[in-house]
């Protein structure tokens, strides 16, 4: 299974070793439907946190992430409580769906909201560092997520991607 770094998230690396021979349907168990990518805010890492040395390349995704992927954490956007049907909760707590493991993030953080039809909408949670979709805040009204985003929660900017498009990333570094 997957080294989990700062909550429920997976290393990129990790990640893209089990994508290289995987599909979509053998993935979203492990990545979701969907996922935030990212890199720990400076000085995040912590004592545990151990640099490996891959024969990579991470040029195209790096790319088009515009984040030092050695350093990438995939969180997984799946629903894995019972509680709220059809609604992530983020947060720093080990009740929530996506845990983020920061001192910048709340307790219950945000909520991502996966619509029938498959779109996806982020709503601030009442955090205490706020939520923010390309620079601009969310409050407590649900706003689109759209693939591609740039969602800042606390001091952690991760980028929204649907599944296809994380692992057409991952399989490309």
């Amino acid at each position: 299974m997957s080294e989990l770094v700062f909550g429920s998230g997976i290393a990129f690396v990790r990640a893209a070793e089990q994508a290289r021979g995987g599909t979509e349907a053998t993935l979203e168990p492990v990545l979701g439907a969907a996922q935030l990518i990212g890199t720990p805010p400076e000085g995040a890492e912590d004592a545990d946190w151990s640099f490996q040395t891959r024969a990579m390349s991470h040029g195209a995704a790096s790319m088009r992430l515009g984040i030092d992927l050695w350093r990438a954490v995939v969180f997984p956007v799946r629903k894995v409580t019972k509680t709220f049907p059809g609604t992530m909760l983020v947060g720093r707590a080990s009740s929530g769906d996506v845990l983020i493991d920061h001192p910048s993030i709340s307790k219950l953080h945000a909520r991502i909201r996966r619509a029938p039809d498959g779109t996806y909408t982020l709503q601030d949670a009442g955090s205490r560092n706020g939520t923010a979709i390309d620079g601009k805040p969310v409050g407590a009204q649900e706003v689109p997520l759209v693939p591609g985003a740039s969602v800042r929660l606390g001091d952690w900017t991760l980028r929204f991607e649907r599944l296809p498009e994380t692992l057409a990333l991952l399989k490309s570094s």
